[in-house]
């Protein structure tokens, strides 16, 4: 694409940037943010730190006078940086080979201000590879969760929640914690650290509340601006938490005020309610702005439960859910512990975890699960978490014409068409299909651009007399279509089949092709299969006609198969941790009838998977430009989706030596078949289900999205990428029904591109298209499962020279865990010749 070319060009402006974003080993990434809060690269540039923003090594973190951050670190640590703060951010390093051995390493330093933090696990079997440097003293741990904060003197007083640490500097050394004599200490620089038994006031303090009005005004803007982030977000900031790591804290551990419950009860509402609504001294109707006018400690509360999004503007105490209620309870009984920490511990405690990919194994029972085939293509913990089908994996497969290097893919949708895999080999064995007849069947799928419906066919061609080996299967091919039933839609229909495609042998080339009638205009072919399953034990009879065919000596059904690249498989997924990228296992089984009459079920497992390499994957599109700048081909793979921790996509891009490895397993009769494909685009998302049951009523979804963020979303056209979208549906959870769905999207040749981000440019397609469908259910129509994907659909195409409203394809994806996101994909094309197409994925929010 031209725009990828130029961008290529320009990446030269800002190869500090690149250099930096993929050299610096990431070191965490954002929960919350209020406030004003940026860091300062090593490079000196600075930037705006907001939800899911990554920290890097050597990042230094500053927070404004109204501004805090929460951060969660690669090895699950969590720290709440404090207003007025400054946090260097020198190493935070994950075992790796470091001067040829394993090594982790947290080294970080506190400018000024303070912090408290949970630490994770580094640190835990090597106490020295963890220290924070202060200006007064070093800190050392021992599996802790302590607080530091900087006095207006310029010392530091520190507290210890659970676990331990060790303050020291040229002057002394003191322990706090587990087996010390003091919880807390007060330290300045070239002092020894003095022991404290109580908490000092000012170790609580964050001026980010307790912030007079002036200095509030200041950051107004700022706060606005991450109010979009925060705000009505309850559920997303409790999958952000949910994978907080364990803590050795308990509440009796933290300090305690006796005088924090005043006397007040209130009788109304279930008891957590009612506990909030006394130690508040508030009643529990009260609104939120009642509340904030009441000022105070109650005032500061209710704004952090509705930056939490805890608490939505408006509500009451009563509002707020009965679990959350507990949490928020058990915090006002602990008032040093600030409070979306402390939420933070005890949702991490009392809800199930969302699914975690750097652990993807946890609580995944192997005993219970045989893998049906020793073949290491997948190993036993991979296909019994796969088995869990708790990770759902969607892939869409699209014919891509490029290479790749040097350009980004150009799509293309084109009519299903087959031709022999080789050169026809005659009957050599001197097969009698006379005694012994051969069968197989002609399937099909074709798409009416009048009536707008997809329709199946099956027709089943005999072979009951002698061949030469030298075309004559077109007979038996025609009296197939001249024959008296054929099967369309699963129903067997009296009289011959309609013929939407030609069927010839080719004598120069000695194949067999399938092609669509060039003068159907009506008609549009999806799919196309030539199935010998009917005799799955491969008899004399079917391999004298697979090599008479033209299969060659080593037949493989998927070379009897062509589709228009408009496909969506959603199958069970897994995870190779190894090398970190998504595994795709999907089940098919189905019955038939044998020659004898007998009923056979055929069952096949196939296991999708792609080699990546780290230095040839696109985490962006700026480094996605990069990759073409190299003459590379690059996968596209995207960690930290915007949406959710507990979705990961990207796309392979499959060419000659770099293909997309399918390994099926024929369960019926133990054999394992290998192919790779080498001409194919894949869009892929994995992503944690919801749980059906807790998906219960109506719900709209909806978004809007801006895809030169690959995080918000990532798709490609025939004539550029998509550059922008928005959706809508609604859903009925009891019924399944999928209603008033609405995808509409915008292409782009040549987006805006900037220092450090690329903004949408000209269009040059719309595609605006309705969609409506079922939620999917299992094998045998009794479960329903919380996924969808459908092939009604219905729109147009809009661009320059012209418009198409013959709009095909599919749409479907995921509601994910806890049901208020939903993981999509598209898969779009145009039946009337205009060859239009566009494919990718997004994700949407529940309303």
């Amino acid at each position: 694409m031209k725009f990828i070319k130029q961008l290529a060009l320009i990446l030269g402006l800002f190869s500090l940037f690149i250099q930096y974003s993929w050299g610096a080993p990431l070191a965490g990434h954002v929960i919350l943010t209020k406030g004003n809060v940026s860091a300062v690269m090593a490079s000196g540039e600075s930037r705006v730190l907001k939800r899911r923003s990554e920290i890097f090594n050597g990042d230094v973190i500053k927070t404004g006078p109204a501004g805090s951050v929460q951060i969660r670190f690669i090895d699950k640590a969590l720290m709440t940086i404090k207003a007025n703060s400054e946090m260097n951010i020198e190493r935070y390093l994950q075992a790796q080979a470091v001067g040829g051995q394993d090594k982790e390493e947290v080294l970080m330093s506190l400018v000024k201000g303070g912090f408290r933090t949970i630490t994770g696990t580094i640190g835990k079997g090597d106490k020295s590879a963890y220290k924070v440097n202060t200006p007064a003293a070093s800190i050392g741990i021992r599996g802790t969760n302590y607080e530091v904060q900087q006095e207006a003197d310029g010392g530091f007083v520190m507290g210890v929640y659970s676990g331990g640490i060790q303050v020291e500097n040229e002057a002394g050394t003191i322990s706090l914690g587990e087996g010390a004599d003091f919880n807390f200490t007060r330290v300045k620089p070239k002092s020894s650290p003095k022991g404290l038994l109580a908490p000092p006031p000012t170790l609580g303090e964050n001026s980010a509340t307790e912030q007079n009005e002036e200095d509030s005004e200041g950051e107004q803007t700022a706060n606005e601006e991450n109010s979009d982030e925060t705000d009505g977000d309850a559920q997303e900031e409790a999958d952000d938490v949910d994978q907080v790591a364990e803590t050795e804290d308990n509440q009796s551990d933290k300090p305690s005020d006796t005088n924090n419950t005043p006397d007040t009860v209130v009788d109304i509402g279930n008891d957590a309610n009612k506990a909030i609504g006394s130690k508040l001294e508030n009643n529990i109707n009260d609104s939120t702005e009642e509340f904030i006018a009441s000022g105070g400690a109650n005032s500061e509360l209710i704004k952090e439960l509705i930056a939490a999004g805890i608490l939505n503007q408006g509500e009451t105490l009563e509002d707020l859910d009965p679990a959350l209620a507990e949490l928020v309870e058990k915090w006002l009984d602990a008032p040093f512990f600030d409070l979306i920490a402390a939420l933070q511990e005890l949702i991490a405690e009392n809800v199930a975890s969302i699914f975690d990919f750097n652990d993807p194994f946890n609580n995944v029972d192997t005993s219970n699960v045989t893998k049906p085939f020793s073949d290491t293509v997948i190993s036993d913990q991979q296909f019994a978490l796969a088995e869990t089908g708790q990770l759902a994996l969607l892939a869409i497969p699209v014919n891509s014409t490029n290479s790749y290097a040097g350009d980004s893919p150009s799509l293309s949708t084109l009519e299903a068409q087959l031709v022999s895999p080789d050169t026809v080999i005659a009957n050599t064995a001197g097969h009698s299909f006379a005694t012994d007849p051969g069968h197989f069947r002609i399937s099909y799928e074709v798409y009416n651009l009048t009536t707008k419906q997809t329709d199946h066919y099956e027709i089943e061609v005999v072979v009951d007399a002698a061949t030469s080996g030298n075309g004559d299967l077109i007979t038996f091919i025609g009296n197939a279509f001249e024959g008296s039933t054929y099967r369309k839609n699963d129903q067997t229909i009296t009289g011959a089949p309609p013929q939407h495609f030609d069927y010839s042998f080719n004598a120069t080339t000695q194949k067999y092709e399938f092609v669509p009638i060039t003068n159907d205009s009506d008609n549009f072919i999806l799919e196309m299969e030539l199935n010998f399953d009917d005799d799955p034990n491969n008899s004399a009879a079917t391999l004298a006609l697979q090599q008479e065919l033209g299969s060659g000596t080593n037949f493989n059904r998927d070379d009897w198969y062509a589709e228009s690249g408009l496909d969506m498989v959603i199958g069970n997924g897994s995870w190779d941790t190894t090398n970190n990228k998504p595994i795709l296992v999907m089940r098919d089984k189905h019955s038939y009838q044998d020659q004898d009459g007998t009923t056979v079920t055929d069952e096949r497992i196939e296991v999708v998977t792609k080699p990546l390499e780290a230095d040839a994957t696109a985490g962006s599109l700026l480094s996605f430009a990069n990759c073409v700048d190299q003459n590379k081909s690059c996968d596209i793979q995207i960690n930290n989706v915007a949406a959710a921790d507990n979705i990961r996509w990207g796309a392979w891009l499959a060419e000659p030596g770099e293909g997309i490895q399918l390994n099926e397993f024929r369960v019926n009769d133990n054999a394992l078949e290998f192919q790779q494909e080498e001409d194919i685009l894949a869009f892929w998302i994995a992503a944690e289900r919801a749980d059906i049951n807790q998906l219960t009523g109506n719900a709209t979804f909806s978004a809007s999205n801006n895809c030169t963020d690959f995080k918000q979303c990532i798709g490609f056209a025939d004539d550029g990428i998509v550059q922008s979208l928005t959706a809508q549906f609604d859903v009925n959870f009891t019924s399944g029904a999928i209603t008033n769905g609405n995808l509409t999207l915008q292409t782009s040749d040549n987006p805006n591109v900037g220092l450090t981000s690329i903004t949408p440019g000209d269009v040059q397609s719309t595609w605006n298209v309705n969609f409506s469908g079922q939620m999917s259910t299992s094998d045998d129509g009794t479960v329903k499962l919380p996924e969808f994907q459908t092939q009604s659909i219905n729109g147009t195409v809009v661009e320059s020279t012209g418009s198409s409203d013959a709009v095909i394809g599919n749409i479907g994806g995921i509601f994910v865990k806890p049901g208020d996101k939903f993981a999509g994909g598209y898969n779009l094309g145009t039946a009337d010749g205009t060859n239009k197409h566009a494919a990718g994925v997004f994700s949407m929010d529940k309303q």
